[in-house]
């Protein structure tokens, strides 16, 4: 008979260390997955979010220069800049008859419309600036996207900051 100080170890049937033995590993790996799962975000959601700047700044630009254009092609055509961009998705039929200052447009020079592609402001045919939110309650009107005056185009957002390449976004 044993004393009631003395220790007998008792031995674990082996079916419950295994068990025991699996779960343990499968947590680890879970920790591991876990930890792999949250150093991944940490290093693709920034790029992500960088991704969707950098195309908001290309499509910027490109609608900037896009509405450029078609200001000094109706200037070549017209010898006067438009009253306002609206001028620009005029129909040929239906010319406007005073540009920019109040200067006549001589009859037949007026080549329009100048932009052509479906959809934009509105449904004006006027490129969207980007960075305009469509939750602004001044969404559909274009002086909400763009700064028009005396045939010089800006954005109006975003006015502070710089693009990926180092320009202000006032300087485009």
């Amino acid at each position: 008979m044993s004393s009631p100080d003395s220790f007998t170890p008792v031995s674990m049937p082996r079916r419950d260390s295994a068990l025991l033995i699996v779960l343990m590993v499968l947590g680890v790996l879970a920790l591991l997955f876990f930890v792999s799962l949250a150093l991944l975000s940490m290093i693709v959601l920034p790029r992500m979010v960088k991704a969707g700047n950098k195309a908001k700044e290309v499509t910027l630009k490109a609608n900037v220069l896009t509405i450029r254009n078609a200001v000094e092609q109706f200037y070549l055509d017209t010898g006067a800049y438009p009253a306002s961009l609206e001028d620009l998705t005029r129909a040929k039929t239906d010319p406007p008859k005073t540009g920019n200052g109040k200067a006549p447009i001589p009859a037949g020079s007026y080549h329009g419309p100048y932009l052509t592609a479906p959809g934009g402001i509105g449904g004006s045919r006027l490129p969207i600036n980007p960075y305009v939110k469509p939750t602004d309650p001044n969404y559909g009107k274009v002086s909400t996207h763009w700064h028009y005056q005396n045939g010089v185009v800006h954005p109006t957002v975003p006015t502070v900051g710089k693009t990926s390449d180092g320009t202000p976004y006032t300087a485009l």
